[in-house]
């Protein structure tokens, strides 16, 4: 199986940019500082995406004559995990 990792790189980065201008648009400046208020099913499915493609990034790795190229290694084993956001809405 092979995989486009350019279309992985921009799928990321077009979900960060989704959840930082749904962010961005729900800034509320109160009298002594400024907080998010933002509800959860606006920002859920740009995170899961998100998500899904920094685990397709950090599990990417490399061979070259054979061998795993040490400059481009998988970065995820198999104790490592990623938090989920909201997981007590998970199936």
């Amino acid at each position: 199986m092979k995989i486009d990792f350019n279309n992985v790189r921009k799928k990321a980065l077009d979900s960060y940019n989704k959840l930082v201008k749904k962010l961005n648009c729900s800034i509320c400046t109160d009298i002594d500082y400024a907080r998010v208020i933002v509800p959860i099913r606006d920002i859920q499915r740009d995170l899961d995406n998100l998500r899904d493609a920094l685990i397709g990034i950090g599990c990417t790795y490399n061979e070259k004559d054979g061998a795993l190229d040490p400059d481009f290694l998988c970065v995820l084993n198999d104790n490592d995990d990623l938090l989920t956001f909201n997981p007590e809405e998970e199936d």
